[in-house]
């Protein structure tokens, strides 16, 4: 008699190598949670080459579980990751949590089983996040922690805790959802990538639940620089979701993030820093999508008759921008150089310039 896991535990991971220590914490965690022995664990690395890093893993966690299962896809998304590994999945329950998370009690799945065994009706059950000691010492940390408890705060209904936000790495859903044909957006690879699974459930009458007392640890310490690219991404993946009308009716999307006025005081700088680059993304992937593909290659082409010096530098900057995280819009950096190319004593050759203005709408100065 074959004897069906309890959950199946779904772990998506981009550079499992590199985050050595949160997986080896995850892993300590689900060891030590009372139902071990009755998971089925899936890690899905997505387009990673740690291979031999995956293997000694496995070999060292496999006996502590019903089944510890590792692939690996060919494309780097949390949501083809997850998509996969729901498709791996033996038990009646999926349970998805990111690499750099840790469960906080030993009962904590059971606690989730239990919950969603008792509320027949619920399709999924979430909840957030929580910081060790070390993290919230620095702000950046904290005010980020903190806009996230508080997105999914507001969206909560009802004294139930009926929602229509859950987030990615720390959530139970029902097999059902996945065999109706609900997955995760594999297009979507911006930040909230679960935002719009949760909300087409929503649309859809099915019930989603938060929950503020099943929260787990998230081992994050962000620079700078990868607080600014959260903070972009996460305005990436607004813009995506209203593009593909995954807006609510309800007065759940009017409400707004509401923070303690002390909270807001002594993190201020923080604050309006991801408040900037939220806005940021947020505009730059709308507005992308508003400007006809002939004319997006024009302002390209603006480029290219460009001289080598100016070239080169743009590209340097580009990449420079890039490895340090901060992924701003192409327009943004190429209307710079573009201005500076006009300013320079190199010009278009008579007949380009002007033809180019009119083509792109620029009024003659």
């Amino acid at each position: 008699m074959v004897v069906t896991p309890h959950i199946s535990v779904v772990i998506p991971t981009h550079l499992p190598k590199k985050n050595r220590d949160s997986l080896l914490k995850l892993f300590t965690s689900l060891k030590e949670d009372n139902l071990s022995r009755g998971l089925d664990i899936i890690l899905v690395a997505n387009f990673s080459r740690d291979l031999a890093f995956l293997e000694n893993l496995l070999r060292e966690m496999r006996e502590y579980f019903y089944d510890l299962r590792i692939f690996a896809t060919n494309k780097e998304s949390a949501n083809i990751a997850r998509n996969f590994g729901a498709m791996k999945a033996r038990a009646n329950y999926l349970y998805f949590i990111d690499d750099d998370c840790a469960l906080i009690k030993s009962n904590y799945l059971e606690s989730l089983l239990q919950f969603m065994k008792e509320n027949a009706d619920i399709s999924a059950l979430g909840g957030g996040y929580t910081e060790s000691n070390e993290q919230s010492k620095k702000r950046r940390n904290h005010v980020y922690a903190y806009l996230a408890s508080k997105w999914l705060e507001n969206a909560v209904e009802n004294e139930r805790g009926e929602t229509c936000y859950l987030i990615g790495g720390n959530t139970l859903y029902r097999r059902e959802v996945f065999d109706e044909g609900f997955n995760f957006d594999p297009q979507m690879s911006y930040g909230g990538t679960e935002t719009s699974l949760n909300v087409q459930l929503y649309q859809h009458g099915k019930i989603l639940i938060y929950r503020s007392e099943f929260k787990v640890y998230h081992h994050f310490n962000l620079s700078f620089f990868e607080f600014i690219k959260k903070a972009y991404r996460q305005g990436g993946g607004k813009a995506h979701n209203l593009q593909n009308n995954l807006t609510l009716k309800s007065s759940i999307s009017k409400k707004k993030i509401s923070s303690d006025r002390q909270m807001r005081e002594e993190n201020l700088f923080y604050f309006k820093l991801y408040d900037y680059f939220f806005q940021l993304g947020l505009n730059s992937k709308t507005q992308k999508h508003k400007i006809p593909l002939w004319k997006r290659g024009l302002m390209k082409m603006e480029l290219i008759f460009a001289p080598p010096l100016v070239k080169k530098i743009y590209h340097k900057v580009r990449h420079f921008l890039y490895m340090s995280g901060i992924f701003i819009y192409y327009k943004i950096i190429h209307r710079i150089f573009c201005k500076i190319y006009y300013m320079s004593e190199y010009h278009w050759r008579g007949y380009l310039r002007p033809m180019g203005n009119f083509l792109l709408g620029r009024k003659k100065k």
